[in-house]
């Protein structure tokens, strides 16, 4: 917050800033197993990570008469 002295008016200034974090994981996990005569193979997947960051900033001045 600050103050100044302009033509007789006093303002005040406050700036406001919220960061707002969401981290949303996903996970799927599919296992195909394949056997033939003389191989095994097995396949496995997926996991899936989204991260969102939001941020707001909010500035306020109010001038008052002296």
């Amino acid at each position: 917050m600050k103050k100044c002295d302009l033509h007789g008016l006093s303002t005040t200034t406050r700036t406001t800033s919220t960061t707002t974090t969401s981290t949303t994981t996903t996970s799927t996990t599919t296992t195909i197993t394949s056997i033939t005569t003389s191989t095994t193979t097995t396949i496995t997947s997926t996991t899936t990570s989204t991260t969102t960051t939001s941020t707001t900033t909010s500035t306020t001045t109010a001038a008052t008469g002296k």
